[in-house]
């Protein structure tokens, strides 16, 4: 994996393509500078024959011939079972261990491609998307323990942290946490534990369901029980869509910011616009959803007063199935 990272890093820079060329510019154009890219070690994956030759060629100085070379490249995720390479056309972040021992690879797509925008290695026996917490490597943990822990949903969202020289930041690499997550958390120690979710409907569905899981958990932060006082919801206001654009782009003060936005997770819930939290069902499929999770209990107005929501026109709309998801208990703290 070590081999492969030199590989993209190497292409990024000196492949003459397109697509590479297209790379760049995208780059270029989020004002990812040189530094930065040298910081969190930004490749480039090419088209399928010059990856194969050249991770061939350097299996072959290690006595590694033929289909079981072939099946290295597979089984480190680097070829898919038809041969061709699992991130052509990509930029790629690696995905390293806290030692700095690459694991695996993300890639994004620079076309403008809005689907499958980003894409994962594969799991495979040192690697599984669960058991992944991208940031670790550059990790600082004097800032973890004196200014607290920053939970965000992609790699480029940690740029700003990295650019404000603020390295406290950790990307999941699943959308809920896990209880992998959970422990490396604990063995932080960290004095805060920031969410910070991007700025969309997922996000906040996501923030309001791994701030349960922490509170319910029994992960000590700044040598307490995870608790409504030491865990924070800092939602990204305004226009700006993600800690990218809000850190990195627009240069705010990460620190100022998280400590001056910060919402226990019951305050963000009860603030949260009542579409946000229910879903309308008709018949077997929903028509709008907008839930915390898939397992939503038909609302009445008393379970909507504990969070400090009114349904206005209840019994109208009570024939479309309107639904709510129960709020945990952890949140509430019922």
């Amino acid at each position: 994996m070590k081999k492969a990272q030199e590989f993209f890093r190497e292409q990024l820079t000196q492949n003459s393509s397109e697509q590479a060329n297209n790379a760049r510019k995208y780059l270029s154009k989020r004002n990812i500078t040189q530094e930065l890219i040298e910081k969190v070690g930004i490749g480039f994956a090419p088209n399928n024959q010059i990856l194969i030759k050249s991770l061939l060629e350097y299996l072959k100085e290690k006595n590694i011939y033929g289909v079981k070379a072939l099946r290295t490249l597979f089984e480190c995720g680097l070829i898919n079972q038809q041969g061709y390479s699992f991130f052509q056309g990509r930029i790629t972040f690696p995905i390293a261990t806290v030692d700095g021992n690459i694991l695996a690879f993300n890639a994004r797509v620079t076309n403008g491609q809005t689907e499958n925008k980003y894409k994962n290695s594969p799991a495979n026996i040192i690697f599984s998307k669960k058991h992944m917490l991208y940031g670790l490597e550059n990790l600082d943990l004097e800032v973890v323990q004196r200014e607290g822990l920053v939970l965000v949903e992609g790699i480029t969202d940690t740029f700003g942290f990295v650019k404000q020289e603020l390295n406290n930041a950790l990307v999941l690499g699943s959308a809920k946490l896990t209880p992998y997550h959970l422990s490396i958390i604990h063995a932080l120690r960290p004095k805060h534990l920031y969410i910070v979710p991007d700025n969309d409907l997922a996000g906040i569905h996501g923030a309001i369901s791994n701030a349960n899981k922490i509170l319910g958990s029994r992960i000590t932060i700044n040598s307490k029980s995870a608790r409504q006082e030491n865990v924070s919801i800092v939602p990204i206001n305004g226009e700006k869509s993600d800690p990218f654009d809000l850190f990195f782009t627009q240069e705010y003060d990460i620190s100022r910011y998280l400590k001056q936005n910060a919402h226990t997770p019951l305050e963000f819930l009860v603030k949260q616009p009542l579409e946000t939290l229910i879903y309308y069902q008709q018949g077997d499929k929903p028509s709008k959803q907008f839930i915390l999770n898939n397992t939503g209990n038909i609302a009445t107005p008393i379970n909507l007063e504990q969070v400090g929501i009114t349904l206005t026109h209840y019994e109208e709309q009570k024939e479309s199935r309107i639904r709510i998801e129960p709020v945990s208990k952890y949140i509430l703290g019922i």
